[in-house]
């Protein structure tokens, strides 16, 4: 009874630390989506043709409310000198996931008024890396080849921004002017650096944010960003995107090498093929590695690396000769045979096998004993 009891106890326990931890999670969760209203699950990046930047301007909200079920949409760049126009937005879906993902981003590409369609990895979440690599077999003959296929997931997540300041210019810009963050009622502006550039008039202004962060940046980006009396609102950039083509690597290609492997450009880098064919050249053994492909150089971080062992080609001859004296040369072992009572030797397997018979024998003993004791009891 005690024991039942004491088992009670612990399944009592162990539900109230589970509730306790659900809470917690669907707290952040909650907290998360008040901070910013997207996640990495239900947001597409969406790049406007030129010619449709202003079109789109006029009616931000409601661009692509027709095609898209929607919970919100945000402009993350503007870049307005015709005819180098830029427009970034961010589509947040009411219903998220990589399903819905992939049909909105099928759906835009085929509006005249988009020029790229896509998921970002310019957010504040953990690098995704299961990547690893599986061969056919870790061994390959000379003249032989084996497949290596690359499985799992990478998905690398990074942030060029220090998300706590961004570059605006007014479409009446003055150079002279000693612009202060009253300026800027829209948002929470700290303090107000002004930037000359070359011509004087194409300076900017480099505004930092009283409330720095990942979604506090974008969201003051978005206010300005629709506001007509501002032709640039940029985030403040450290580092470039530089896109980077996935690659495949062998250490030594005389020992062995891919066959029929392409060589790609970077912006084709989606068709990088994820499983290779490997020949075999000379002994030896070789390190296969693949790299993933990122829109910087962080993909030489995570390689992805099997070793491949090389063997000699076996080739076997037999002649006439080697048959007959393999045959005149085999051993003729006589039978071993027994005389009187002597028994024969069984070898150490016989052995164990009686003790074994014996131990069971005992063990059931034991098993009755106790049976008869518990009923005379």
């Amino acid at each position: 009874m005690k024991k039942l009891r004491f088992c009670t106890l612990i399944l009592l326990l162990s539900a109230m630390c589970l509730c306790l931890c659900l809470g917690q999670t669907a707290a952040a969760a909650d907290d998360f989506m008040e901070e910013g209203d997207w996640n990495n699950d239900n947001f597409i990046c969406v790049e406007i043709e030129p010619e449709y930047v202003e079109y789109v301007l006029e009616d931000v909200s409601g661009a692509f409310a027709d095609l898209l079920d929607l919970k919100a949409t945000y402009v993350t760049e503007k870049f307005m000198y015709p005819p180098y126009c830029n427009l970034s937005l961010r589509l947040v879906l009411n219903n998220g996931g990589q399903t819905e993902q992939d049909a909105a981003i099928d759906q835009l590409v085929m509006d005249e008024r988009v020029r790229w369609a896509g998921i970002s990895d310019v957010v504040p979440y953990e690098t995704i890396n299961t990547l690893a690599l599986n061969a056919s077999s870790d061994t390959v003959k000379v003249g032989d080849t084996i497949t290596v296929k690359l499985e799992g997931d990478f998905k690398m997540y990074y942030q060029p921004y220090t998300f706590d300041s961004i570059n605006v210019r007014f479409a009446e810009y003055d150079p002279g002017e000693e612009y202060t963050p009253e300026d800027f009622p829209q948002i929470e502006v700290a303090s107000v650096e002004k930037v000359n550039g070359i011509p004087a008039d194409y300076g900017y202004l480099h505004l930092k944010l009283v409330n720095p962060g990942y979604f506090n940046c974008y969201k003051a980006i978005h206010a300005l960003a629709v506001d007509p009396s501002f032709i640039t609102v940029v985030q403040e950039q450290l580092s470039g995107y530089v896109l980077v083509a996935p690659e495949w690597i062998i250490s030594d290609t005389s020992i062995a090498d891919f066959v029929d492997l392409e060589e790609y450009p970077p912006s084709d880098y989606d068709k990088v093929p994820k499983d290779v064919t490997i020949k075999g050249l000379k002994p030896g053994k070789v390190t296969v590695t693949y790299i993933p492909g990122t829109n910087y150089y962080g993909g030489w971080d995570y390689p992805v690396s099997c070793e491949i062992i090389v063997t000699e080609d076996e080739v076997i001859t037999t002649t006439e000769a080697d048959i007959v004296t393999t045959t005149t040369a085999k051993e003729v072992v006589p039978p071993v045979t027994t005389q009187g009572n002597e028994s024969p030797a069984t070898g150490d397997s016989d052995s164990m096998a009686a003790i074994a018979l014996v131990m069971s024998f005992a063990a059931f003993a034991v098993l009755v004993l106790t049976g008869l004791k518990r009923k005379a009891f």
